[in-house]
């Protein structure tokens, strides 16, 4: 008796419609957790900034109300100050040279925008109109510019209306931040 080799099946190259579609299922499956990850990681990174924009804004203001002196024969005074400018999509923190009372006339020394993604909360309501904290000569801690008193900015508890925070349009995250009547900013989630 002959002997025959045994048949094998043609040799396929390529892979089947459901193998791809299993492997196309993985992929899909890998990349959404890596985009949610991605996405909290930017909105955490755009609060840590628009935070430290807040913290710097009031620091150059501190100094520039500790080493320079006022203007003589000014009544009421000028101050340097942080202003926090609704300007409808976006925010802008700037560092401000003004007249409390005439606020239209403020110098702006510096300016900044937010990200887009962060909105700036006052209490519950989010901030519709501008807001504006004004420093002390000499020292640098926030008064209020009519009685010359010191006046802590954004540090009461979370949802009384003197509360200040930052928040991400959707909610999701969100950071106190208060100065103090020493002039210390402090930032916390809650």
């Amino acid at each position: 008796m002959p002997r025959t080799s045994p048949s094998f099946p043609p040799s396929r190259s390529g892979m089947t419609a459901i193998e791809l579609l299993v492997v196309m299922g993985i992929m899909a499956g890998l990349s959404s957790m890596a985009v949610s990850g991605i996405l909290g990681a930017y909105r955490r990174a755009a609060l840590g900034n628009a935070i430290s924009t807040i913290i710097d804004a009031n620091d150059h203001a501190q100094a520039y109300a500790r080493y320079h002196i006022p203007p003589p024969n000014t009544s009421p005074p000028s101050y340097y100050g942080v202003r926090i400018k609704n300007e409808g999509e976006r925010i802008a923190i700037e560092t401000i040279y003004a007249d409390p009372l005439l606020m239209g006339g403020a110098s702006v020394l510096n300016r900044t925008l937010l990200p887009r993604t962060m909105r700036i909360f006052r209490g519950n309501s989010q901030l519709s109109s501008d807001m504006s904290w004004f420093l002390s000569y000499g020292v640098g801690y926030p008064i209020d510019p009519l009685t010359a008193l010191p006046k802590p900015v954004g540090a009461s508890p979370p949802g009384t209306s003197e509360h200040l925070s930052v928040r991400s349009v959707d909610g999701r995250m969100r950071t106190a931040v208060s100065v103090y009547e020493i002039g210390i900013v402090v930032s916390a989630p809650f």
